[in-house]
């Protein structure tokens, strides 16, 4: 069984909303870790837009980000922060940043665990 402090191979779903947009469908899928390993690397599906991002999971926060296909929405760069609720390890909440052409756009998430490997 993995530590409580790695994030574990699973799929997590839920949602973000930007500030004066509707919500939109958020899915971020994590593979297969090596035990202990900070370095993480997940794919994300949000609006249509599918990337591989990279970053790090340490003491219950995960920070990642990406750069999508140039053609997608003008989003030149992508960065999600979140924390693992300690009390409920399936559940997190955070931000997806959005950066768009000079502009960024902070957009709050809540993602829940579907489903785990051990």
């Amino acid at each position: 069984m993995a530590d409580s402090m790695e994030l574990l191979p699973s799929l997590w779903e839920g949602s973000y909303s930007c500030p004066n947009e509707l919500p939109q469908t958020l899915q971020m899928n994590i593979p297969l870790q090596q035990p202990g390993d900070v370095v993480v690397s997940a794919n994300l599906s949000f609006g249509g837009t599918i990337l591989t991002a990279r970053g790090s999971f340490f003491n219950h926060h995960l920070t990642i980000s990406g750069h999508p296909n140039p053609n997608d929405r003008n989003i030149t760069n992508i960065i999600l922060s979140g924390d693992q609720q300690v009390k409920n390890l399936t559940y997190m909440i955070g931000d997806v940043i959005l950066k768009v052409s000079k502009e960024e756009r902070k957009c709050p998430f809540t993602l829940n665990m579907k489903k785990c490997k051990y």
